[in-house]
């Protein structure tokens, strides 16, 4: 069964309104208190829509989607870490918009019934994998700024640590 793009975004955004408030105490709709959430939750949920309008139908699941989140974060680190400038700008568009696919996976899941214990699992591993991709490869790139091992070292005693 294919759900049209309104129905996609109408159900997200009542759900991510929701979500936000009960679990971050943070109102999606206030602007002037959350300006940076407030754009960043609708552009995530506005390419999250696209996406799973796009693929509802497909072969593609919610867990590869997951993995998808987790391999752009890891490509991210490793292109933060590469002391090369237009690397390190796409790694950050990376980091930014990765998480669309976070935001999409779960939508797509409960979309096409596909909810399982092993796509929660890959979720919180893709947001694991993507903060400890980010930790190194900020560490490293601070150490190419400033040519201090101690940049590197603490970045892998924090991964390390947590």
């Amino acid at each position: 069964m294919a759900f049209s793009l309104k129905f996609i975004r109408k159900i997200y955004y009542k759900r991510q309104r929701k979500n936000l408030k009960e679990n971050f105490s943070v109102d999606m709709d206030d602007w002037f208190k959350n300006p940076y959430t407030c754009l960043k939750a609708r552009l995530h949920m506005e390419a999250a829509s696209i996406l799973v309008f796009i693929v509802q139908n497909t072969k593609i699941t919610p867990n590869f989607l997951s993995l998808t989140y987790a391999f752009l974060g890891a490509i991210g680190g490793i292109f933060l870490a590469s002391n090369n400038q237009s690397l390190i700008l796409i790694s950050l568009i990376l980091f930014f918009s990765k998480d669309v696919f976070d935001w999409a996976d779960g939508l797509l899941a409960r979309l096409t019934k596909q909810t399982s214990e092993l796509g929660e699992l890959l979720d919180n591993w893709g947001a694991q994998v993507g903060t400890y991709s980010f930790l190194c490869g900020f560490g490293i790139y601070l150490y190419h700024k400033n040519e201090e091992e101690y940049f590197a070292v603490l970045a892998i005693i924090i991964v390390l640590i947590k």
